[in-house]
């Protein structure tokens, strides 16, 4: 049963991923775009299209760590 639900919010982290990067860019400081399809152009541009998914193993861990 435990493996499953670390499986599964392991999963979710993957999958939500690109999202919480597009969240964290238009927060940041420094932002110059002004709508999320403008910080997802830019993130694919320049880092290309895996690029949504930078961070996504440290988030998944954290995600799959928290059973209870």
């Amino acid at each position: 049963m435990q493996q499953s639900v670390c499986t599964l919010r392991a999963f979710a982290a993957t999958v939500c991923n690109p999202l919480e990067l597009i969240k964290v860019r238009m927060q940041s400081r420094g932002n110059r775009h002004k709508t999320a399809l403008r910080v997802l152009r830019s993130v694919v541009l320049t880092d290309g299209v895996l690029g949504l998914w930078k961070g996504t193993l440290p988030s998944a861990v954290r995600m799959g760590s928290h059973i209870s």
